[in-house]
């Protein structure tokens, strides 16, 4: 149980091989997507762009976030990301999704949605991270998340860069 409100949003699966295996996997899928399912012989619109404009500066960017998740999850993370106007693209056969939300998206439904997607990708052995957003979501959320070898990571870069010279304040938990 889970995944998105019927009717409101599209998924485009691209299956790929020789005609017969791929034949055989559209048998099999067509019934566990259920609704109405179109098969047809041309790859989705947009490939595999990401679902963000990659030129925006500024304020009109989208808040872009990565999720990562056991294939296990997907449903789960769908279903986080219910409600909400986000687009999506990825390889959900490989357990990474990109979501992106409009720029105008308020920043306290973007930190909503950010604190649901966390807790659901991380019960589902993933992670979820904000690629590029606005200056004011930057500002409000954290973009990487809880990292769990967090310690470890700052004790190898006190060794090997003590002065601290290397991409300073760019690294995971701003060291």
């Amino acid at each position: 149980e889970g995944g998105w409100e019927a009717g409101s949003r599209t998924l485009s699966v691209l299956l790929e091989g020789r005609e017969s295996g791929v034949q055989g996997r559209v048998d099999d899928l067509a019934p566990l997507l259920g609704g109405d399912v179109e098969v047809g012989e041309d790859a989705p619109a947009g490939g595999a762009t990401y679902p963000w404009d990659t030129a925006a500066v500024g304020d009109d960017r989208s808040t872009a976030l990565k999720m990562t998740f056991a294939l296990s999850g997907l449903a789960d993370v769908l279903a986080a990301l219910d409600g909400s106007p986000a687009a999506l693209r990825g390889s959900a056969g490989s357990g990474v999704v990109y979501a992106a939300l409009p720029p105008t998206t308020p920043v306290g439904e973007v930190s909503a949605l950010l604190d649901r997607l966390r807790a659901t990708t991380t019960r589902h052995g993933g992670a979820t991270t904000v690629v590029d957003a606005p200056a004011a979501v930057k500002d409000a959320v954290d973009v990487w998340g809880p990292v769990p070898a967090l310690a470890l990571m700052r004790r190898v870069k006190a060794q090997f860069d003590p002065d601290r010279r290397l991409s300073p304040g760019r690294y995971v938990g701003g060291i």
